[in-house]
């Protein structure tokens, strides 16, 4: 059907059993087709370079369309088909730039925050990575919640003081430029710089995990985290030197039991000393990873991830058994967000006004390594307590101890330290001749 097209008659066409099309007389290869449930539409129709079989394609409806704006658009797709081009392919091809540019969008302004969150999911001891190696611990894990807070956090009810990676947590990723990082490390550095650099060190493993994810790969800046300038302004981690020495043991005990009020607190520090336990693995521990039957303690190692087995001896056992059971973990905290205790301000406090040095949590693990060489140890022994894997050098080859003969000398460890700091001890060795008085020191 032909006719002379104006909007009046586009209007008065009526819907017929079957679609049908009306070409407009004034303009070739235009018109419009009419549906049987009363739709309509300007189409155009030719051949694309003026060969093969017509083509139709829609150039829109009335209700979005006048009908000089439809033939207007009917002469653009004319002049296109002359030309051997086809508007559909075209207009997919628009739709894909469109496309492209909004996902490559939506991909720059990918936040820090966004990204770290399925950085931590993907690295969690639940994930499904097929590398059981990066997974990380229990304790890695709540490290970088930690560092994450008020963001990623269990309980959203709580107020968190805000972490070191709460500055970078709405900066999109290719804004993290080297300058960036460097600004924010010397800012962390003013008032917590050991933190600044444990985050510094998790930000350099979270870029490096970007840089090996399609999603996120070249969307940081390069040297973000390790531009000299960056590194200048991060506090070197150096291993402390500060441990008790044997005349300090009495005094350090007395102030531990005169201003630690949380007996939880008091107790953990003091099973400090005595396994050389790292301070996490030790505050984190929980009831079911103690046996006191067979007096043992299972700890998975905060390093490696292995599972290892340590003598229970008997005045740790008496701290442990004469604390409350306030939740899971053997030094419980109903007030700490964790559950369990993490640091004491009082006993801070107290060390920085007595007479001893720095002694912290870190500390009195390398004061039971320092303290056992008093007794000439059997080598290993004291490495297989604490947690240490054989050097390459002088213990390269020591043995695995059985825990039995572990507890036998871990008990000698024990008693000299209690002795020394004048604690009573008496009832708490039954099988005292297996641990003779300790003769011959210095």
């Amino acid at each position: 059907m032909q006719l002379k097209l104006t909007e009046r008659r586009v209007a008065q066409l009526e819907p017929q059993e079957d679609q049908y099309l009306v070409y407009d007389v004034n303009n070739e290869g235009f018109g419009v087709l009419v549906n049987p449930g009363g739709s309509k539409s300007y189409f155009y129709q030719g051949r694309i370079g003026g060969v093969g079989e017509p083509k139709r394609r829609k150039l829109g409806t009335p209700k979005t369309l006048t009908l000089q704006q439809a033939i207007d658009k009917a002469k653009d797709y004319a002049e296109l088909f002359r030309s051997g081009v086809d508007p559909k392919r075209l207009q997919a091809e628009q739709v894909a730039k469109n496309q492209d540019y909004t996902k490559k969008s939506k991909r720059e302004q990918m936040t820090f925050g966004e990204a770290m969150a399925v950085y931590i999911e993907a690295r969690s001891p639940t994930s499904d990575l097929s590398d059981k190696q990066k997974r990380w611990s229990k304790n890695t894990l709540l490290d970088h919640k930690k560092a994450c807070r008020p963001y990623l956090v269990d309980d959203p009810t709580k107020k968190y003081k805000k972490a070191p990676f709460a500055a970078l947590w709405h900066y999109p990723l290719s804004e993290l430029t080297p300058e960036v990082i460097k600004e924010w490390i010397k800012e962390e550095s003013k008032t917590r710089p050991t933190k600044a650099g444990q985050a510094h060190r998790m930000y350099r493993a979270f870029v490096n995990w970007c840089a090996e994810d399609k999603r996120y790969e070249n969307l940081i800046p390069d040297k973000s985290a390790t531009a000299k300038a960056v590194k200048s302004e991060v506090q070197q981690s150096r291993s402390s030197k500060t441990s008790l020495q044997r005349q300090q043991l009495a005094t350090w005990f007395n102030l531990v039991f005169e201003h630690v009020p949380s007996p939880a607190h008091a107790a953990v520090l003091q099973c400090i000393l005595l396994n050389g336990s790292r301070p996490q693995e030790m505050m984190s521990l929980k009831w079911s990873d103690v046996d006191f039957r067979w007096d043992t303690i299972t700890i998975i190692d905060k390093v490696d991830q292995w599972e290892r087995v340590i003598p229970l001896t008997p005045y740790v056992k008496k701290l442990m058994l004469d604390l409350p059971r306030v939740n899971e973990y053997v030094f419980g905290s109903p007030r700490s967000a964790e559950g369990y205790v993490v640091r004491s301000p009082t006993y801070e406090e107290a060390i920085r006004k007595s007479s001893l040095p720095n002694i912290t949590p870190k500390a009195l693990r390398k004061s039971f390594s320092t303290l056992s060489e008093w007794l000439a140890l059997p080598d290993g022994i004291e490495s297989q307590i604490i947690g240490h894997r054989p050097s390459a050098t002088a213990e390269k080859h020591y043995k695995d101890r059985s825990i039995d003969l572990l507890r036998f000398w871990h008990m000698k460890i024990e008693l000299f330290i209690l002795r020394e700091a004048k604690i009573d001890t008496t009832g708490l060795y039954s099988d005292t001749e297996q641990i003779p008085e300790i003769t011959n020191l210095p």
